[in-house]
């Protein structure tokens, strides 16, 4: 982890080459995604579902479950994490809210735990390996994303650390599944989310042996996003998923303090 800016300075990859997403306020919320055939599920934490989706696009679902009110807090997160990386141009994936029919549920053996109705859908990314560690660091695409990555894991108190990336050169990295993210993990609350000192995640940072030149242009992203920004990737969790006028109001405080703790303590990383 840089904190003293003692390493060599290299020329800031530019961020367009390098495949990272460049909008610095949220886009509009898509439509909600109708889901219309099952297509494979993973044996994790959150029994992640993939389903093919209205327009013949395939999104990994996560759905609310009988009994395991866990899983929406990690919907929740899920949620929130991907909206925010993805205006601070971090390489996560698209997300949108998917209607899983209590018709396929019924239809489905590997559904039957779902709960009908809206659900998180994130945009399978094709053509990618399974999970992964940090790997392909020295790929001159991966060190812009890796940095946005560092900054968007120490702002989300990021506890789980799952990578994919590309088969084919230049092996793009991207960052998936979030449900672990927040203090407390699928147990956050609102009492959980007062972390408000926020570093560099050490595993990226110290991994990539990033520089300080990569981790200045992370912090600059990280100014761009707003007060407004984060009210609204907030505002935007469905209120089905069981979070309260209270936690959101946490949750919004939560992420304006740790953004404003990286930025004080990164951003003199340059002069």
């Amino acid at each position: 982890m840089i904190e003293d800016g003692d390493q060599e300075e290299t020329e800031p990859q530019d961020p367009a080459a390098a495949g990272c997403p460049e909008p610095t306020t949220p886009p509009p919320a898509p439509a909600t995604l109708r889901a219309h055939t099952f297509v494979r599920n993973w044996g994790s934490a959150s029994d992640p579902v993939a389903l093919l989706c209205d327009g013949g696009e395939v999104y990994v679902v996560k759905a609310r479950h009988n009994g395991r009110p866990e899983i929406a807090r990690m919907m929740v997160a899920e949620r929130v994490v991907c909206s925010i990386g993805r205006v601070l141009g971090a390489p996560v994936p698209e997300v949108a809210f998917v209607e899983v029919p209590a018709e396929l549920v019924a239809a489905q053996p590997e559904l039957a735990n779902f709960i009908s109705g809206i659900a998180h859908g994130a945009k399978f990314i094709a053509n990618t390996t399974e999970r992964d560690g940090i790997n392909h660091a020295d790929e001159a695409e991966n060190r812009v994303r890796f940095a946005r990555l560092a900054v968007l894991f120490g702002w989300a108190h990021g506890a789980d650390h799952q990578f994919i990336y590309e088969k084919t050169p230049p092996h793009r990295v991207y960052s998936h599944d979030h449900g672990h993210f927040l203090p407390g993990g699928p147990n956050w609350s609102g009492a959980s989310l007062t972390q408000y000192d926020a570093h560099l995640d050490t595993v990226i940072a110290g991994g990539c042996n990033l520089t300080p030149v990569e981790i200045n242009e992370a912090i600059t992203r990280l100014k761009g996003v707003v007060p407004a920004d984060i009210e609204g990737v907030v505002a935007g969790v469905p209120v089905d998923w069981g979070i309260t006028d209270a936690e959101r109001t946490n949750l919004i405080t939560f992420l304006r303090a740790r953004r404003e703790s990286l930025i004080n303590r990164y951003m003199p990383v340059l002069p």
